[in-house]
């Protein structure tokens, strides 16, 4: 029973360290994910700039502004991209911190488990004694009875 407890004990602790790093990690994406946000952001700000200087710009000025505009388009398209990329990083991540989550309530409960069992056992253990102890008593007096 002590070895399967200390099997259990050891499961249970890796199950523990496991879900904090799942959940270290997943701060950690979310924290990528909210910086290439705000990156995509600025990103998307700096092109409709670019928009907005060709709407204003003289006609000789305009070629400089489209390839402005069209260069911080292309931009925000790979902002975007890494965006949805870190998004789906950050679901992933998001999933494992679920698995290790249940994987540590399993041995949580199993734990629980072994503990009412072995109370149960250790409880019985005990009143065997007792009954023991008690036809000890019994028979004890039932010999002094006859005797007399």
């Amino acid at each position: 029973m002590a070895r399967f407890k200390f099997r259990l004990e050891t499961s249970l602790g890796l199950a523990l360290n496991a879900l904090e790093e799942a959940q270290r990690r997943l701060a950690e994406e979310i924290l990528r994910c909210r910086d290439l946000a705000e990156r995509r952001e600025q990103q998307e700000r700096r092109w409709l700039q670019g928009l907005d200087g060709q709407r204003r710009a003289r006609p000789e000025e305009l070629g400089p502004w489209q390839i402005f505009a069209r260069q911080e388009y292309r931009k925000l398209q790979t902002c975007e991209a890494e965006l949805r990329e870190q998004e789906e990083r950050k679901e992933e991540q998001r999933l494992r911190v679920v698995e290790t989550y249940c994987r540590k309530e399993k041995f949580r409960r199993l734990k629980g488990r072994q503990a009412r069992a072995w109370a149960l056992a250790e409880r019985r253990r005990e009143q065997k004694v007792l009954d023991e102890v008690g036809q000890v008593i019994y028979l004890s007096k039932r010999e002094r009875i006859g005797r007399s």
